[in-house]
């Protein structure tokens, strides 16, 4: 049963290899806050929210009420961290504790907060900050939490598990931007737009919430022969 969704896994990487070449396009009206990237971001976020509010009565038939409204709220907050640009420089207050004086929680000056950092490459230091710490262990938790027997009633806020290696995308992005920009890009830029790279963990999220569905409506179905 299972392996009638993996067709979904060739999709992701193909569209991963897309957005990798999206991303190098010179053209204006891909990036920013009211660019095609961004716009497709809060459109599949809203398109999960949705969903998931349609969806409810069989998610809330395998997982518990709690858990069903965890995931919405996250949804939601995500949905409006991607649209708080429109607060830029309504709060005056806000340049204190925002490094683009916005009302979010992503670009909060405590998350540059450096808890220690080392080197490689001499000439590119290894900042550790509490905000690179979060992005990359809570990709893996979000991958690899299915596969924790004790949080098996949480698993509706993981990654199906043959979706886990799809968390990697970030960590690795990380270290091989390190890597490349000191052996062979002679530059601090990272090899890929970040927005690009959520646009394609935000796709991951959507694949992984429809084939839920599909497995929770086919056990509902071979409950009812």
């Amino acid at each position: 049963m299972e392996s009638k969704y993996l067709i979904h896994r060739p999709k992701l990487i193909l569209f991963f290899f897309f957005v990798i070449l999206l991303s190098q396009l010179p053209f204006d009206f891909l990036r920013g806050e009211l660019g095609l990237i961004e716009i497709s971001q809060v459109l599949i976020i809203l398109n999960l929210i949705v969903l998931g509010f349609k969806q409810k009565k069989i998610i809330c038939k395998y997982n518990h009420k709690y858990i069903y409204w965890i995931k919405q709220i996250l949804l939601l907050i995500l949905f409006y961290e991607e649209l708080s640009f429109f607060t830029t420089n309504y709060f005056p207050f806000l340049d204190l504790i925002n490094k683009q004086n916005e009302l979010n929680f992503h670009n909060a000056n405590f998350w540059e907060h450096i808890i220690f950092n080392f080197y490689i490459f001499p000439q590119d230091s290894i900042n550790i900050s509490f905000g690179l710490l979060v992005s990359l262990f809570a990709p893996l938790i979000w991958g690899f939490g299915s596969f924790i027997k004790n949080m098996n009633n949480l698993r509706y806020l993981f990654l199906e598990k043959h979706y886990s290696y799809f968390c990697l995308i970030y960590p690795v992005y990380i270290a091989i931007s390190y890597l490349c920009r000191n052996i062979f890009l002679d530059t601090s830029e990272y090899i890929l737009n970040q927005e690009s790279l959520e646009l394609v963990l935000y796709l991951i999220l959507l694949f992984d919430f429809k084939e839920k569905i599909k497995l929770y409506k086919i056990k509902n179905e071979s409950r009812n022969l």
